[in-house]
Parts: C-alpha cells; sequence; structure tokens
C-alpha cells in the first residue's frame, strides 16, 4: 500500500512539474507577443571598428528622443544590422527599407535624397578636424601654412563628404576605407589624416600598435554637421526624431549627455593654442547653415 501511495506521489509531482514547465512556456510565449505588440523596431546601422564611442553616443541619443514621446507614438527598440556599412550604403539602405534610420555629416545632395532630421548631433564638432601623421615626420615640428598642406597628401574615406571638401579646396587626397586609411598613413602612402575632433582620442588608441602620432599645431575648421537621416518620404518618424531631439535640448539632457562623454570633454583641451586653417563648405545647404545658427546656441560652443 505505501508503495502505491509513493507511486501515486510521484505521478501527481510527475504531472504537477508539466503542468508548471507548460505555464512557463506559455508565459513566455505571451511575454514575447506583448513586447512584439508593444514595442516598434527601427533598424539602424551596425557600428564599424573603431567607432564605438561616437556611435554609442549617437545611438543613446537616438534612444532617448524617441523614448521622451513614447507615451504618444509608442515605445521603439533600436535593432542594429548585423554588419557594418559604409556611408554611403547607410544612406542607400533607407531607401531600400534595410534601415529605418542612420547619421551622416550632411551635404545638400544627401538632403536632396533622404530625409535630414536638422539638429547637429555633435553641436558642429565635426568641422573641427586635427591631422594623423607618422611618427617622427619633421615636416610637422612646426607650424605650416595652408599652401603647404595643400603639396602634402591626404588620405580620407572613399564616400566621405569631407573628401570632396579637400579636393574643392585644392588638397591632393587619396581614397581608401575607413580601417585602411591607418594603415595607409603609417606605410607613407600619405602623409596625413584629417580627423574630427571628437574622434582622436579614440582612434589614437584604436591604432595603436601603428606608428601613427597627433599632429600638435593645426586645426582645420569649416562648417559642418551631423543629422540623423531617414527615408526621403518617412516624414512622421523624421517629425518623432525631431520632436524628440528638441525636448532634450529644451530640458537640457541633450546637452548633458554630450558633455558627459569623455571624446567631448578632451576637445577643448585639443584645440587650445593651434593655429586654425579656416575653410568653406560648399556642400552645406542653406537650410543647414540654418539649422546650426538655430541650434548651437544650446551649446557653449561657437563655430
Amino acid at each position: 500500500m505505501q508503495r502505491i501511495c509513493l507511486a501515486r506521489c510521484a505521478t501527481v509531482i510527475a504531472v504537477l512539474i508539466s503542468l508548471f514547465i507548460s505555464a512557463v512556456a506559455v508565459a513566455q510565449e505571451v511575454s514575447k507577443e506583448k513586447e512584439q505588440e508593444t514595442y516598434r523596431i527601427i533598424r539602424i546601422p551596425q557600428v564599424f571598428g573603431g567607432t564605438d564611442p561616437l556611435y554609442n553616443y549617437v545611438k543613446t541619443l537616438l534612444q532617448m528622443a524617441l523614448d521622451s514621446n513614447a507615451d504618444q507614438y509608442g515605445k521603439v527598440k533600436l535593432l542594429p544590422n548585423e554588419r557594418g556599412t559604409v556611408q554611403e550604403r547607410q544612406l542607400r539602405n533607407l531607401d531600400n527599407r534595410l534601415l529605418d534610420v542612420t547619421w551622416s555629416v550632411t551635404t545638400a545632395e544627401r538632403e536632396n535624397l533622404h530625409k535630414a532630421v536638422r539638429i547637429p548631433l555633435t553641436a558642429g564638432l565635426f568641422g573641427q578636424r586635427l591631422l594623423l601623421i607618422r611618427e617622427g615626420d619633421l615636416r610637422f615640428n612646426s607650424v605650416i601654412s595652408l599652401n603647404t598642406l595643400k603639396q602634402y597628401r591626404a588620405v580620407q574615406g572613399q564616400d566621405w563628404p569631407d573628401t570632396r571638401l579637400y579636393r574643392y579646396h585644392g588638397f591632393s587626397v587619396l581614397e581608401s576605407t575607413y580601417q585602411a586609411s591607418f594603415k595607409v598613413l603609417a606605410e607613407g602612402f600619405a602623409d596625413y589624416y584629417p580627423r574630427g575632433i571628437l574622434e582622436v582620442d579614440y582612434e589614437l588608441e584604436y591604432a595603436k600598435d601603428l606608428p601613427i602620432a597627433l599632429e600638435k599645431h593645426l586645426l582645420i575648421r569649416y562648417p559642418s554637421a551631423m543629422f540623423f537621416f531617414v527615408s526621403r518620404d518617412n516624414h512622421a518618424l523624421a517629425y518623432r526624431i525631431e520632436q524628440g531631439l528638441i525636448s532634450l535640448l529644451e530640458s537640457g539632457e541633450f546637452q548633458s549627455l554630450l558633455e558627459s562623454q569623455p571624446f567631448y570633454q578632451s576637445s577643448a583641451a585639443r584645440a587650445k593654442g593651434r593655429h586654425v586653417l579656416e575653410l568653406t563648405n560648399p556642400m552645406l545647404s542653406n537650410e543647414s547653415h540654418q539649422a546650426m545658427e538655430d541650434y548651437l546656441p544650446y551649446f557653449n560652443i561657437t563655430n
């Protein structure tokens, strides 16, 4: 009799465990369904190696902007693509419906092809450029003139607006991919690699195994802005991002996020005391010039 009771108890326990496991599985499925119903997925680019700090900052800013009006428009989760792609491919992917949002240094041409959210994401500092050079290059031991710099060869990305800007002003430019440009410089195929003042610290760390150093005297400066972009007909998403960013600017959260970044904090020290080479930017639209005038006063920066 005792054995029969034990067997029945074991059976009951097994049934209860099975029911519990089934209940958990059902609860998980319900939870997934609710999550899918609650959250909208926004597809964004994947990070490129060596650009992680800036990427993480912009991704966080985008999430904050979308969170700021989630009560009105619904909750959003950002989903990066599986692989990193170059800027022009990212922009094309907007119209191919492979991305919902990307970000890039703006040009009038890009704004004609895609819809820009004209609020500068880095307070216009992408228009301030320092030079990476080869270690021990004595030509950069003292201040050199703009005309002399033009006689040397810069390396830049194949699809970057800056590449065309430098060529417009008569610079000699060799085009390469982002990662390969560091090696191109180190091996002497180019003389310098202009980089955004917000980028040089972590890029020097990225290229620490190469004989590359930061030039100590020059700062190239021109009007430039990084914007969010969506596909040309996605007015609703552009408006939502714009309103979110404006809300963050007015609350000071935008500025606080940028100012908390180590790359931002080091930029003022990097710029101090340098000889400034001023350039115009013929690729910047009138609307973007106006946007910089409207929004840069939110930041304690003058360009």
